[in-house]
Order: structure tokens, then sequence, then C-alpha cells
């Protein structure tokens, strides 16, 4: 029995010849190994300070699961001084970033503070749903005097809860704040047909907001029960952002959909080789906190099993993860055997593929996808599609490429 198919696709057999050669090549490279991680080959690492693994809301959305949710998860100095240490030490620092998470970093803003005045040599981003920041004058303008290097990702529709239907109308403070320092909000649709989405996605990118993160909540029902519906939404935004006028160029993530595989491909061009789960996690972002643990994102923190070393130690090339991932990339796709996702039944074009520490909470296993995953990309897919052969057919990529390398 072939353990790959697509419909409507030639990609029919044990595992498509590309797959395998993509998956053969990355382990040989060594793909999550400690050598992957600091050879310097990366563009880039990011390293994560889980600041608190408490936060002020319950958005219904969030992928943290309840059980990293905790008091007393507070980053400390010591932490903070270990973690810059090992850094300095560890990578070449032209390559590194920060990025300031939780939780809700700005619960534990004096730490917040400490890491952005001693290290202020480097650039921050801070991952926040916005309250703290709007209730707390003296906070926003800590914030804004660091505007040269700190900036602002706001989870903004998380507002909504506690503000209500005019939360836009009573968060222009953090909206603000968002334009001066720099950064995104990230909108996230919990439910396509609630009225006035598309109008405050609008309003946000007509505020002057520099860019506007739209996704679908991935781990609800509704991802699957309302995909279609999820998709028409998309489109919606999409033919407003780059066929309604002047295209919104620089302003949203789907730009991506002129650059990736999926333009790529309807082009004729060559496709780029990317890894088989299309996930930095473990080697392009790394996650430390309070203890100084050192794991390969944010979300596998909730899992002692995968720690993968410590700040005041280093690595551990014994660590779970480094031993296991090669099993489980093996046993990549023998779960997939009717995934509709990729476009043109080729997997260098799915849009994200997985989450790999969702998939190890739904299904015990990093490469067996999440059932919701899945659907959450069939929304992705179907975008890139649309904006891809719609900027082709108006010549709107033409446009976006004027003066670029």
């Amino acid at each position: 029995m072939a353990v790959f198919e697509l419909k409507n696709s030639k990609a029919v057999g044990d595992l498509p010849l590309q797959c395998r050669d993509v998956i053969k090549r990355y382990k040989d490279e060594g793909m999550f190994d400690i050598d992957s991680i600091t050879d310097g080959k990366q563009e880039y690492t990011t390293v994560y300070f889980l600041m608190t693994q408490d936060c002020n809301l319950r958005c219904a959305y969030c992928y943290q699961p309840k059980e990293f949710r905790q008091k007393g998860t507070g980053i400390t100095q010591d932490v903070i001084d270990s973690t810059m240490d090992w850094v300095s030490r560890t990578f070449d620092e032209r390559k590194i970033k920060f990025s300031i998470f939780g939780g809700e970093p700005f619960l534990n803003f004096p730490m917040v503070q400490y890491l952005c005045d001693t290290y202020c040599m480097y650039r921050y981003v801070v991952t926040t749903n916005g309250l703290v920041l709007l209730e707390n004058q003296a906070v926003r303008a800590w914030v804004l005097r660091h505007k040269y290097h700190l900036n602002l990702s706001v989870s903004i529709s998380a507002l909504r809860s506690v503000l209500g239907d005019d939360y836009l109308d009573k968060a222009q403070a953090v909206l603000d704040l968002v334009k001066a320092n720099g950064g995104d909000v990230h909108y996230v649709v919990d439910d396509p047909e609630r009225p006035g989405i598309y109008e405050e996605i609008i309003r946000l990118y007509e505020y002057g907001v520099p860019i506007v993160r739209v996704s679908s909540a991935r781990h609800w029902d509704m991802v699957r029960d309302k995909n279609e519906q999820f998709k028409d939404l998309f489109r919606r935004i999409a033919d407003y952002v780059y066929f309604g006028g002047q295209p919104k160029f620089g302003r949203s993530q789907w730009d991506i959909a002129l650059k990736n595989n999926i333009y790529r491909k309807m082009k004729g061009m060559p496709l780029k080789d990317v890894p088989p789960t299309f996930c930095g996690c473990g080697y392009l972002y790394l996650a430390v906190n309070n203890k100084g643990e050192i794991y390969p994102c944010d979300f596998f923190a909730n899992y002692p099993e995968f720690k993968i070393g410590d700040v005041r130690s280093g690595f551990n090339d014994t660590a779970f993860f480094f031993k296991k991932m090669g099993e489980w990339i093996d046993e990549l796709y023998e779960h997939c055997r009717e995934c509709e996702v990729c476009f043109d039944g080729d997997i260098r074009c799915c849009p994200r593929a997985m989450c790999l520490a969702e998939n190890y909470t739904v299904t015990g296993n990093p490469l067996k996808p999440a059932p919701n995953h899945c659907w959450a990309n069939r929304i992705e897919t179907a975008t890139y599609e649309y904006i891809a052969r719609k900027a082709i057919e108006t010549g709107v990529d033409r446009f976006y490429y004027k003066g670029r390398a």
C-alpha cells in the first residue's frame, strides 16, 4: 500500500522521490543535532527569553496549553546574564536575534527592563497581548524610549475578550506604540463568520500599523468545520492588500506568496529545497526558561524530556530531542496517506507543514501531524495559491519585483 498519496496528483508511491531526497539530504547534513545549531550556516538563530509562563489573559485560541501557564516562573537577572554569556560563547553574535516572550512578558517588566537596558547593543522583539501596555502609561513610556532597539508584536484580537467589541477604539494607545516602535499586530480569526472581522482588519491597515499579520485559530474544530469560510475571508483580505489599488507590499506576512515555492512553480522557476518539517524548532530558534534550561522552542518547554541543555553548561548532545529526531524524520509522511494540502502534490510547496510541539501534544510524535494543523494548512495553501495566481495574472508580481534584486 502506498504510504503517500495525493488526489489529482502524480505524486503516488511509497514516497515521492523529491520528498525522499530532501529528507535524506537534511539528515545527512545533521539537521536537529548540535552542529546544525552552532555551525553558523543558518542566516540567524533566535533565542527566546521566556520572561514568565504566566499570562493575564486566557485566549481560547492560544496554542500554549494550560499546563504551560504557571505563576512563579519569572526569569531572573542571573538567568539573563548566564544566557547572554552562553550566547557569546556559543554563537556568532552577528547572527543572533532575541525575542522577549511568555506567557505575557510584561508581567515580568523589571526583567524586561534589565535585559534591554543592560544588553542595549542588541535588538529585541516583544510578543505581548498589549493589556499591560494599555493599562500602564509608565510601561508605555519606557517602551517608547527604547524604540530604536525594541519592536513590538501585539496579539491585538486578544483584547476583545476584556475590552468588548469596541476594543480597537480603546486600544489606540497600543496601536500608536506599534507605529512608533515598529513591529506588527497579529489578528487571530477565531470565527470567520463573526460580523465585523473584515472591517476590523481593514481598519488596522488604514490606521497605519506597519505590518498586520492575519491567521486562523489553528486549534479549534472551527478551522475544520468552517474551512471554506476561512478561505473566503482570507481571499477577500488579500484582494484589499494586493489587488484593490496600490498594493500594500511589506505590510503583510502574505508577501511570502510572491516568492515561495507555490509562486515559483506557477512561474516555471526552479523550486527551493526546504527542510522536511519547515519548522525552525531546535535549530533556527531556541527557548530559555526561568531555570536557564534550553528547549527547542517555547512550546516544548512544557515537556522536561525535550530539555536540550542549560545556559550554564551548554547543550547536552545525548538529549532526547537530538537522539530521536532522526528516527522521527524517517517516519515522516508515513502518517500522511490522504494528505491534500500540498500544491500539486509537492511537499516543497507546503506553506509551513507542521508545528513539531503541537504534533507531540496531540499525537505523541513531533512528525505525526495534528489534524487541526493540517486543516489550517489547507487555508494557508489556498491563500498563497490565490495570491500567487492572481498576482501573475494581473502583473502585480512584476510590480513587486520592480527595483528588487
